[in-house]
């Protein structure tokens, strides 16, 4: 696979090498109908083993022994990433999405029902199982409840326990800055006086939700091999979010050694993500003075080419064109919240940059996080590239009652901070009304 990773992640692949994989994926899925089921048992069997990893030992130990550790224990992150989907790419969610059109267009034109199309698949497209997101704040709710109730040195350990269990939230590619854990009491306390009335809110939006893909299934007559289809997608849609989660996940359990690294080469450890896996790997043999150097110029911006699993380039000359692509006027994804509003849109790639958010004004982000709920309450409306109706953005907008369009996969790319926008979330599309002149 080649790509170009430019600024902020910006990832960007070559057209023909993504058509080929994705005829790979259909080849795939024609000859072996549970093979999208045999791919999530790998990626719940790796989600388990990195749950199963204990925080390393970096005490007392060397630089050359600290990479060494680093290169055994990446080794689940590594296998994890080979899932992702990333934006302009396809994975198997896409190829099932196909043929769940392909089977709706055939059912409901049987039934004269074709205008109905948006709807069956909105209802489809809850996903088979609940995020993590979504488990996190049932959890909390639950904690929220009866917080009251016990004593100061219960709440302290109840608080301490849960920011262990979570903090890892807060984490996306090894960079984060997760609440403390006054925050999180903070948080709680908040929570409580309508936690008991959000948690039975959230059963009963989960039950609707649930009996909503029964009737709709049971209304288009599917057959065996269809309601299987319907199963596999809405698994991949969870998967798509809880990929990334465990990455993440991964990554925040590796940030022990590589601060520790960062520590004994002498720089400051939140730099260290600046560094490549290679470069991390050959550490002991570089220069402090070199590492410095290469970390202050990323900081500005840099571009990679990839191919064929090395560096072709790595510059900071290299620009790759920010032209929009696909409708330039128009942006689809899922409905997680309908409403309507237009606004001015402000475009966030990282939590850090929040506080450019203006009260509102629209947000637009690859996905929401926890941390990002300061930026939300401001905000009127949210648009992300990614994630499920179950994902944190989904949960959050109807908490806030807030129009909401996820999993558009490409509206960080086509709008920018400024323009004007409307999120029509009735229909599921962000219509670009007119674009900011810099």
């Amino acid at each position: 696979m080649s790509a170009t990773w430019y600024d902020h992640g910006d990832i960007y692949f070559d057209k023909e090498e993504i058509k080929a994989i994705a005829e790979f994926l259909r080849y795939k899925t024609r000859g072996d109908s549970d093979y999208p089921d045999k791919i999530a048992k790998h990626i719940f069997s790796f989600a388990k083993e990195i749950d199963r990893q204990t925080p390393p030992n970096t005490k007392g130990k060397s630089l050359p022994q600290l990479i060494t550790l680093f290169k055994k224990e990446q080794k689940l992150f590594l296998q994890m990433i080979g899932f992702m989907s990333y934006r302009g790419s396809v994975q198997m969610g896409d190829i099932l999405r196909e043929q769940l059109e392909t089977i709706l267009t055939y059912r409901l034109g049987e039934k004269h029902k074709l205008n109905q199309f948006g709807q069956y698949i909105e209802t489809l497209s809850y996903p088979y199982h609940e995020s993590i997101i979504a488990e996190e704040k049932k959890n909390i709710l639950r904690l929220a409840s009866g917080f009251k109730n016990l004593t100061k040195v219960k709440q302290e350990q109840a608080v301490h326990v849960y920011w262990k269990k979570y903090e890892w939230l807060a984490y996306h590619w090894f960079v984060g800055a997760p609440p403390n854990e006054k925050q999180l009491k903070d948080r709680i306390e908040k929570l409580a006086p309508t936690a008991k009335k959000e948690l039975v809110a959230l059963a009963e939006l989960q039950k609707e939700n649930e009996e909503k893909v029964r009737t709709a299934v049971h209304d288009l007559d599917l057959n065996d091999k269809e309601k299987k289809v319907v199963r596999q997608y809405r698994a991949w849609l969870f998967l798509r979010t809880f990929v990334k989660d465990n990455i993440n996940k991964a990554s925040y359990k590796l940030l022990p050694i590589l601060n520790a690294m960062g520590e004994s080469f002498g720089i400051e450890s939140k730099l260290m993500p600046y560094l490549s896996l290679d470069e991390i790997h050959a550490l002991a043999q570089l220069s402090r003075q070199e590492v410095k150097k290469l970390i202050t110029e990323r900081r500005g911006g840099f571009s990679a080419g990839i191919v064929d699993n090395k560096f072709a380039f790595q510059g900071f000359d290299k620009k790759v064109s920010s032209e929009r692509k696909g409708d330039e006027q128009h942006v689809k994804g899922s409905i997680a919240f309908r409403g309507k509003i237009s606004g001015v849109a402000k475009v966030l790639l990282s939590p850090q940059e929040q506080h450019d958010l203006k009260k509102g004004e629209i947000l637009v982000t690859p996905m929401t996080t926890p941390d990002l709920l300061p930026a939300m309450e401001r905000a009127a409306a949210f648009v992300t590239d990614e994630g499920g109706i179950t994902c944190h953005a989904a949960i959050v907008a109807r908490e806030m009652k807030k129009p909401c369009i996820i999993g558009t996969r490409t509206a960080t790319k086509q709008i920018h901070s400024g323009d004007t926008i409307e999120v029509d979330a009735e229909n599921g599309v962000v219509n670009i009304l007119d674009r900011a002149n810099f």
